[in-house]
C-alpha cells in the first residue's frame, strides 16, 4: 500500500468479509446466525475466532454496529489467548475492524487498523500488497465463510481451501473444509482430488457417505467407525456419522451419536430436529412391522412423544433452515401437539 493511496483505496485492498462480495438472500442472515451460534457454543469448534469474526459481519449487515464491534473484540481476544496463533490469524479481524470503523466515520481508527494489517505483512516478510499475499489463514477463513453462505459459493469455497492447503497441507481445519466443499459439490470421486488428506476424520465420514450412495454400505461403515473413533467430539464428524446411520436405518446408533453432539451444542436446532426425525422413523418402523410385538402400541406412543418433544424444541430455536416452509419434513410441526400426534398416528411422512 503506497502512502499516496486514499483510505478508501486501502480498504478496498483488504481481504476480509467486507470485500468478499457476499450476497445475502432473504432469510440468509437468520439461518447463518443460527449456525454460528451453534459453533460458538460448541467446545469442539476449531479456530473459533473465525466464527466470531463472521458473526461480527452478520451483525453489521443487520445494522447492529455495537454488537458487531463486540464480536470483533471477542475474535481478537480468542486469538490473543492462544499464544501459538500466527499473526496472520489477525488479518481478517483487523480488516473487518478497519471497514467497520470507516463506516462509523472513525477514519483515524480505520487507518490504524489498515496499518496493523500492513505491519503483519511486514512481520511475515510478505508483500505489502494484500492481493499478492499468499496466506493460508485468509484463504481458509474465506473458504469457511463461503461454505456457510451456501451452495452458490461452494465452488469458490473449494478453490479457497485448495489455496490454503498449498501452504498448509496438514491443517485439519482446511482439510475438513475442503472435503466438505467437494462433498457438497457432489464431486467426491476417487483420484480426482489426490491432495485430500486420507487421515482426516471428516474426509473419512464423507467417503463413507459416498460409498453408501454407491450401495457399498459395509465398506462405508468401516470409514464411518474409524472416523468416530479418531475424533469422537468433532461436531462435523458426529453429524455426518449420524447421517450415515440414519440413512442405513440404524436409528438407535444415530440417536446415540446425535445426543453426544447435543452435549456439545445443547441449543442446536439442527441436532434437535434430527433427533426428532430419528424417533419419527422409529415410529414408522414399528407401525409398519409385520412381526408380532405385544409392546407395539407402547413403543409407538413413546416414539411419537419423543419425536414431538424434540421437533418442538427445534422450533423454539427458530430453526428456519431446518424446516423450510415447503419441506415435507414439516409434516405437522406448525400444528398443535394433539394434531401433530394425530398426523403421526395416521402415518403421515415428515
Amino acid at each position: 500500500m503506497s502512502e499516496s493511496s486514499t483510505l478508501e483505496d486501502q480498504l478496498k485492498k483488504l481481504r476480509c468479509h467486507f470485500t468478499w462480495n457476499l450476497q445475502e438472500k432473504e432469510g440468509d442472515n437468520i439461518a447463518i446466525e443460527e449456525k454460528l451460534i451453534g459453533q460458538m457454543e460448541s467446545r469442539a469448534t476449531y479456530n473459533k475466532h473465525k466464527v466470531y469474526n463472521l458473526m461480527a459481519y452478520i451483525k453489521y449487515v443487520q445494522g447492529d454496529y455495537i454488537e458487531a464491534m463486540a464480536r470483533l473484540r471477542e475474535a481478537e481476544e480468542l486469538c490473543r489467548s492462544n499464544s501459538n496463533q500466527s499473526p496472520a490469524k489477525y488479518l481478517v479481524i483487523y480488516g473487518n475492524y478497519a471497514w467497520l470503523n470507516y463506516i462509523l466515520k472513525e477514519h483515524e481508527m480505520a487507518q490504524l487498523y489498515v496499518e496493523k494489517v500492513e505491519s503483519i505483512y511486514q512481520e511475515l516478510q510478505q508483500s505489502n500488497d494484500p492481493n499478492l499475499f499468499n496466506c493460508p489463514e485468509i484463504y481458509g477463513e474465506q473458504g469457511w465463510t463461503l461454505l456457510i453462505y451456501g451452495g452458490r459459493y461452494y465452488e469458490q469455497a473449494k478453490e479457497c481451501f485448495e489455496k490454503a492447503l498449498e501452504s498448509a497441507p496438514e491443517d485439519p481445519d482446511w482439510n475438513t473444509g475442503y472435503a466438505m466443499a467437494i462433498y457438497r459439490l457432489e464431486s467426491f470421486q476417487d483420484g480426482k482430488y489426490p491432495e485430500l488428506n486420507p487421515k482426516d476424520s471428516v474426509v473419512k465420514t464423507l467417503l463413507g457417505l459416498k460409498l453408501q450412495d454407491l450401495k457399498e454400505k459395509d465398506e462405508g461403515l468401516k470409514y464411518i467407525e474409524e472416523a468416530l473413533e479418531q475424533t469422537p467430539v468433532n461436531p462435523y464428524v458426529l453429524r455426518y456419522v449420524a447421517k450415515f446411520y440414519r440413512l442405513a436405518r440404524m436409528y438407535d446408533e444415530a440417536l446415540r451419536v446425535l445426543k453426544t453432539a447435543l452435549g456439545f451444542q445443547p441449543k442446536s436446532a439442527f441436532i434437535l430436529s434430527q433427533i426428532g426425525l430419528c424417533y419419527k422413523y422409529k415410529f414408522i418402523d414399528v407401525k409398519q412391522s409385520k412381526h408380532p410385538n405385544p409392546n407395539r402400541q407402547k413403543e409407538i406412543n413413546e416414539h411419537i412423544q419423543k419425536a414431538i418433544y424434540y421437533l418442538e424444541l427445534a422450533l423454539e430455536k427458530n430453526c428456519t433452515h431446518c424446516f423450510p416452509p415447503t419441506a415435507p419434513v414439516l409434516m405437522g410441526v406448525t400444528m398443535q401437539p394433539q394434531k401433530m400426534r394425530s398426523a403421526f398416528v395416521a402415518g403421515a411422512t415428515p
